[in-house]
């Protein structure tokens, strides 16, 4: 155990996925975000973001009553997919003859959603997408980085080079507001505004290919995508 983290304890701070093989579980019930069909635990401080610390910093973290796999720090996140199966459900029914309908009904992978997940579909509602990468997790999982860095990592090194006392209760405090900060942005760009005026992931999605190509993905992106924007998604599922 580093000096000046007294009291020493047991370790009970907890920021590795893996290390619970319940978290999935654990998110379920976190009363955030979206858990229906095809949704994806999405821990708001991703674990990757606490690799490469330095021994003073882990043996901080390391007593601080902390676990990334619980509640407090996860909610539920829609893939791509939920998307898909609701808003192809939406397409169909506006469908305008009968030939259409017969190239929806031939997609197997849609009539093995309907099977599993019954004939309605769940609406998704308004928060990013979790998968692919390409929607911003790996840009994501580096913001968050950055922001724990400046503001928790960094001022503990420098305590820990001081000399001084941490206050574990203070760290904990930190790691959730960061959390709680990151979740809420999320939270807002799913209802913000995307191409052509159009402000949320209904109106962007539905309109993607018209109205709303210009920034259709937006509020489905985790981030601000600095690279080109992603293509418009299929309606047909067996090639997402």
């Amino acid at each position: 155990m580093p000096k000046h983290t007294s009291p020493a304890v047991d370790r009970i701070g907890v920021f590795y996925k893996y290390a619970s093989k319940d978290y999935r579980a654990q998110c379920n019930g976190c009363g955030k975000g979206y858990h229906k069909h095809r949704w994806e635990a999405h821990h708001v401080l991703p674990g990757v973001c606490f690799a490469g610390l330095s021994d003073f910093v882990r043996g901080c973290l390391a007593v601080t009553d902390y676990n990334i796999n619980k509640p407090n720090s996860m909610a539920g996140m829609p893939t791509l997919k939920a998307y898909l199966l609701f808003y192809r459900t939406e397409e169909r029914k506006s469908a305008e003859n009968e030939h259409q309908l017969a190239r929806w009904e031939s997609i197997q992978m849609y009539a093995n959603q309907v099977k599993a997940y019954g004939a309605a579909a769940t609406d998704p509602g308004s928060f990013p997408c979790h998968n692919p990468v390409s929607y911003g997790h790996v840009v994501y999982n580096e913001d968050v980085s950055k922001t724990l860095k400046e503001n928790v990592f960094d001022p503990l090194k420098k305590k820990g080079d001081k000399g001084e006392h941490v206050d574990f209760e203070q760290v904990k405090s930190l790691l959730q507001g960061v959390a709680d900060m990151y979740w809420n942005g999320l939270v807002a760009r799913g209802i913000g505004p995307g191409g052509g005026g159009h402000v949320g992931v209904r109106a962007n999605f539905t309109n993607r290919n018209g109205t709303a190509a210009s920034g259709w993905w937006k509020p489905m992106s985790m981030v601000d995508l600095a690279a080109a924007p992603p293509p418009p998604p299929s309606m047909r599922l067996d090639k997402p």
